[in-house]
């Protein structure tokens, strides 16, 4: 995403391969992160990237930017519970989850509380100034 570069100035990275579930009615997806080294200033945090309709039931279920089955909070964020079984840690976490067209940013807040920063309210600001094609 030329975007965040613009706006940050900070590099995106392609994360592992390009997850192409076509072959089963799905889409194609490409996760994009930061370096670890710059973590610090961002949290942990993805923005995948989806391109193609999937034309099978199967295919909608895997889709990356299928919304939940839930309201998003007044910001428009979409919080999710989880627990690290292989953590020490054995406190809840949480995770936030913005769309937009064909983009998912995904944030761990590092306080693993349900809780914006001024980082992911940033991360947000790069995800709503992109230009939906279409």
């Amino acid at each position: 995403m030329a975007r965040f570069k613009t706006m940050t100035g900070d590099g995106l990275r392609v994360e592992g391969k390009i997850l192409d579930l076509r072959r089963i009615g799905g889409v194609s997806s490409v996760s994009l992160s930061i370096p670890s080294t710059l973590r610090k200033k961002y949290g942990d945090f993805r923005y995948v990237v989806v391109w193609g309709k999937a034309t099978t039931l199967k295919g909608q279920l895997l889709d990356p930017t299928q919304r939940p089955d839930r309201e998003p909070d007044a910001e428009g964020v979409y919080w999710s519970k989880g627990y690290d079984e292989l953590s020490k840690d054995n406190r809840p976490y949480w995770a936030a989850a913005v769309y937009r067209g064909n983009v998912k940013l995904i944030w761990f807040p590092p306080s693993r509380r349900k809780k914006s920063t001024a980082s992911f309210k940033y991360l947000q600001a790069v995800l709503a100034d992109l230009r939906l094609k279409g």
